[in-house]
């Protein structure tokens, strides 16, 4: 007897399951940690550019360039 696989499905985020609101949830839940309050709309604005790029933005935003670049390197 074989355990061969017969059939593998992968979901190309969102088209199975619409992950979006998932991602925007602990991406403000993150942000409110560090003291930055943001909403789903905020975050749709901007989302898809790539996790650094968004978290930057918003980071900076709130608190300021030098304070930002050191949060990303620290959690880099």
């Amino acid at each position: 007897m074989t355990n061969a696989i017969g059939t593998v499905i992968f979901d190309m985020d969102g088209t199975l399951v619409d992950s979006q609101p998932a991602a925007l949830g602990g991406t403000i839940e993150a942000l409110s940690r560090f003291g930055v309050q943001v909403t789903a709309t905020n975050l749709r604005e901007v989302f898809g550019g790539g996790a650094w790029k968004l978290v930057g933005h918003f980071l900076e935003r709130d608190l300021g360039f030098d304070r930002a670049r050191d949060l990303l390197e620290d959690a880099v």
